[in-house]
């Protein structure tokens, strides 16, 4: 096993202990919240293992692998996607620190975050995750595998990004709805849609 291989490796197990501590540590406190998570976070958690496990089988039989070559240098580029994603990731989810709950919630006294690096994208924690998990397909060796990972895990956060932005459009109105107008979801000035007012 190469260097890089047990970096990417490394990254792979940070990556899986950062979202289980998400998941166990951040959920929305049922006392204080209104859920409105519709299903998404099931929805978010079985594409996640369908495309891990799908990933790890077209890994394992050679299916779409990467040329020989190319592996090292995609370790380290796999690597380096995660270490950013999570960092992207992770700095959103410090940013609104209360605010931030797994399931999609609402809290009594919710108000709009619109700083840091909620000032470029209204969901950086979703795109710090999709970079990670860039990092981590272009790392498991094979293209098609990386397709498995990014492809469906993307598909499901497009969803709750939906139905987040309807729960806080609701929760907050119009500030949020005009924080929609000019903020795009995932990208800098990528994506900007209005919300219907």
């Amino acid at each position: 096993m190469t260097i890089a291989d047990q970096v990417f490796i490394a990254m792979m197990a940070v990556w899986i202990v950062a979202e289980l501590a998400l998941v166990a540590v951040m959920r929305a406190n049922a006392s204080g919240d209104s859920h409105r998570d519709r299903g998404t976070l099931p929805l978010v958690i079985v594409a996640i293992g369908g495309a891990l496990g799908g990933a790890a089988w077209l890994t394992w039989t050679g299916i779409g692998a990467w040329p020989a070559a190319w592996v090292p240098t995609l370790r380290w580029v796999g690597a380096a996607g995660i270490a950013i994603g999570l960092a992207i990731r992770w700095t959103a989810v410090l940013t609104l620190r209360r605010y931030f709950t797994v399931t999609v919630a609402i809290r009594a006294d919710h108000k709009l975050v619109d700083w840091g690096l909620y000032r470029y994208v209204r969901h950086p924690s979703y795109s710090g995750g999709i970079v990670a998990l860039l990092g981590l397909g272009l790392g498991t060796g094979g293209w098609l595998a990386g397709l498995v990972i990014l492809v469906p895990i993307t598909l499901a956060i497009l969803q709750r990004i939906r139905v987040e932005d309807a729960a806080l459009a609701e929760g907050l109105g119009a500030v949020y709805r005009d924080w929609c107008a000019r903020t795009p979801a995932l990208v800098p000035r990528l994506w900007t849609r209005d919300l219907p007012r």
